[in-house]
């Protein structure tokens, strides 16, 4: 059972959502489309909804993560077609296929259970292929030997083919030219091995923009999707509309003096009279919350600390949030449900609401969701 906050919410546009699905396809769409990624309940934006609004838009395919998620979509009447992009366990097959879903198969062993689950039905699946992400994915010199065993099973064809770009924000990446390379070489290895056509889809929202000779027949797009782009430098590229806003009342004002304390840990000490809000937001729901940098190089590990550090030299708060155009700084520690803000040189008062930034993904899926 769960619980909603009323006094905390999310706006969902779904007509600009169809808007920026459209303007993706016309301007950076493969040779038969865009695969709208639904994945992580589409970014926050709500799977199952989301996935209807599209599949009225007429929209050409959705992909999302894992089975779970596939079922749950057709288990709300999605009927349109639905990529699994990690390869399933073979203990799903009998479902994939009577939910007729598009598996994705790495894995030559796999190849006999998915003909078992198939049965006496004609099944198709997209092949993943490593090219140098190293997550998922057939190795290259391995593909031969899947196709030649994909023959024994006359019940299964290859649908697609595809793998995946980790560094596609830059043109110019020497590992994103060598993935593209080798799955160019890839792709003409097993058009040679194989008599028939098939899907080929390799960029997600990053690569569609920067790589356009690698976009082949359709480019899997998410990040664009709803309204944001892969980096600042890539804005305007494509005219996108906003999907989504996070939104809360404020609970409580207060005046706290000079000398006094404000929150967990008694972090912030209060200089001069200060008129203070409280939302009903903490890191449960997503505020605040960020990926964890482990193992990161030590480029990247001194690129987040001088921008931190930037922020502490022009004394920006780490977080903040909004009444109309106004930043309301965070003030002391962000608790579990509830933050407290400065609501100085405002006339922001019990009731009022404030835009809420939040990392979309990370928010909690009990947030209640009002669609546009």
């Amino acid at each position: 059972m769960s619980y909603r906050n009323e006094d905390f919410w999310i706006e969902v546009n779904l007509e600009n959502l169809c808007a920026n699905y459209d303007a993706v396809r016309k301007t950076v769409g493969g040779k038969k489309g865009v695969m709208a990624v639904v994945k992580a309940d589409a970014y926050g934006h709500g799977m199952v909804e989301t996935a209807k609004a599209l599949e009225s838009h007429s929209a050409d395919y959705l992909a999302v993560s894992h089975f779970g998620e596939g079922k749950l979509l057709r288990e709300n009447g999605i009927k349109m077609p639905v990529l699994l992009m990690t390869p399933a366990l073979p203990e799903y097959y009998k479902e994939i296929v009577s939910l007729d879903l598009m598996p994705s198969l790495d894995r030559m062993e796999n190849l006999k259970a998915l003909s078992q689950a198939a049965g006496d039905r004609s099944v198709g699946f997209h092949l993943k292929v490593n090219t140098g992400m190293n997550r998922f994915g057939v190795d290259c010199d391995e593909i031969e030997d899947l196709l030649a065993a994909l023959q024994s099973y006359p019940n299964l064809f290859l649908a697609g083919v595809f793998s995946h770009l980790p560094t596609a924000l830059r043109k110019d990446h020497p590992q994103t030219t060598a993935q593209i390379k080798k799955f160019h070489d890839a792709v003409e290895k097993i058009r040679s091995c194989v008599d028939y056509d098939f899907d080929v889809h390799l960029c997600n929202s990053a690569g569609a923009i920067t790589h356009p000779e690698a976009r082949w027949d359709y480019v899997r797009v998410g990040t664009l999707l709803y309204g944001q782009f892969p980096a600042a430098f890539l804005q305007g590229t494509i005219d996108l509309r906003p999907t989504w806003q996070a939104k809360a009342r404020i609970l409580e004002t207060r005046q706290v003096a000079p000398g006094e304390t404000v929150g967990y840990g008694a972090d912030f000490r209060v200089r001069s009279q200060m008129r203070l809000g409280v939302i009903p937001v903490g890191y449960h729901d997503g505020f605040g919350v960020q990926p964890p940098l482990n193992n990161v190089s030590f480029k990247v590990f001194v690129k987040q600390g001088l921008r931190l550090f930037r922020g502490f030299l022009r004394k920006r708060p780490n977080h903040q949030v909004y009444y109309g155009k106004k930043p309301l700084p965070v003030i002391g520690r962000i608790a579990m449900q509830t933050t407290v803000v400065s609501l100085e040189h405002t006339d922001a008062g019990v009731g009022d609401i404030v835009d809420v930034p939040l990392r979309r993904t990370a928010t909690a899926p009990t947030v209640k969701k009002i669609y546009m």
